[in-house]
């Protein structure tokens, strides 16, 4: 009996530490789960939505100071882009704050994200959402500088503004069309008008392909995981020029006017084989192709311009349009790059003979004859007016005889 007795109060004792160990890991285990409830960590981002290139700027409060907080970024969308990212780790310091910079790639345009945070002492958790917006909205053929803003359709928000070489963003949107248009257009800089010739309209998810068109509308849809994806798209707006060329010519002669058709003018890159028409002083009198280096040039007979027939000396403006086609965007003259032609006066020689007379005691002498050389075919010109002079009073023969103030009438 005693042993029995002794036995059964030995296995009490035994019961105890076990209950007591029990007891205090059951506290503990509620000690730490209300200690995660009652976290008051925190994490934000400075915005809402990114675009490629852009730094997300995280901060956070309420975390032991100290602890080392891991974040991670998970894709909210089914299948873009199709990759994950490692987590990365940032320090509390000793207020409990976090700061951390992340970097968005171009790859992740379109994407939405959950970012959550864990607190690797204080098991505590926070999460926060930004998005890295669905169409990125850029140029190209633009110095710095330029405020470019783009009106959207179909899309919230409306406009987007940036200015070169920067770029802008909105936040990824589905099932819908959208409609763009960029402003100013043209736009002139260094007395350069540059205007929209085209859009590239770059699919930047599965496979990235691209094309260039000169249609402002934009089709998107849900195609997640296919080739035909639209999701998100890079949208550059290209900015050409259509230049002409000062010239110089004589009254009756010819001359070359020259148009170059850049499609981006600051890399002076040219647009061949374009039918391109010359204006002089806002009249067609003409067009010529773009060779290889997107030069046209179109030569006129000045006696013979089209629509103007023979030009006068004096000063006319040049311009020049393009009527557009399936690559390229209409340049209307108006939207062209003016020059200036310049007719020089064509120069011409006279010649006159004086007639004999008896010695008078005077100088003055009677014109014969007047003749002009160089005269154009077609132009009536005569020489008239002025004074006669022999260089002497005195007798003699082959005297030279002097003709002043005579002019040009016709």
């Amino acid at each position: 009996m005693k042993e029995r007795i002794l036995h059964r109060t030995k296995a009490l004792w035994y019961l105890l530490p076990m209950l007591a160990l029990f007891l205090g890991l059951s506290m503990a285990s509620q000690a730490m789960e209300q200690d995660t409830t009652e976290c008051q960590a925190t994490v934000v981002t400075d915005k809402d939505d990114y675009a490629p290139g852009e730094s997300v700027i995280i901060t956070g409060t309420g975390w032991t100071p100290g602890e080392v907080v891991e974040l991670h970024f998970i894709h909210i969308e089914p299948g873009i882009p199709e990759h994950e990212h490692e987590p990365e780790y940032t320090t509390a310091d000793a207020f409990g704050e976090i700061l951390y910079y992340w970097l968005v790639l171009e790859q992740e345009l379109g994407t939405s994200f959950r970012l959550e945070a864990h607190g690797q002492e204080s098991g505590c958790y926070a999460e926060t959402f930004f998005t890295d917006g669905g169409y990125l909205f850029n140029s190209l053929g633009l110095p710095s500088g330029i405020d470019i803003t783009v009106t959207l359709t179909g899309v919230s928000p409306n406009t987007q503004t940036f200015t070169t070489p920067s770029s802008s963003s909105v936040a990824t949107v589905q099932n819908t069309n959208i409609t763009f248009n960029y402003a100013p257009d043209p736009v002139i800089s260094t007395l350069v008008k540059r205007k929209i010739l085209n859009y590239t309209i770059k699919r930047t998810q599965t496979g990235g392909g691209q094309g260039s068109g000169t249609t402002n509308l934009v089709t998107i849809n849900n195609s997640f995981n296919t080739e035909s994806n639209n999701v998100s798209k890079e949208i550059t707006a290209n900015y050409g020029a259509l230049v002409a060329d000062p010239q110089t010519s004589t009254y009756g002669g010819s001359v070359d006017l020259t148009a170059t058709f850049y499609s981006n003018y600051q890399t002076l890159t040219g647009i061949s084989d374009k039918t391109i028409t010359f204006y002089l002083d806002g009249t067609s009198v003409g067009t010529a192709n773009t060779n290889s280096s997107g030069v046209a040039t179109l030569t006129l007979d000045l006696t013979n311009v089209l629509s103007l027939g023979k030009l006068d000396a004096g000063n006319y403006t040049i311009s020049a349009s393009f009527a557009g086609d399936s690559g390229y965007l209409t340049v209307t003259q108006a939207n062209s790059n003016t020059a200036t032609l310049t007719v020089d006066a064509k120069p011409i020689t006279g010649n006159f003979t004086a007639d004999n007379k008896v010695y008078d005691g005077t100088t003055a002498a009677v014109v014969l004859t007047r003749t002009l050389n160089d005269v154009e075919t077609g132009d009536d010109v005569s020489l008239v007016g002025g004074t006669a002079s022999f260089d002497t009073k005195d007798v003699g023969t082959g005297k030279t005889v002097t003709l002043t103030g005579a002019t040009l009438s016709g």
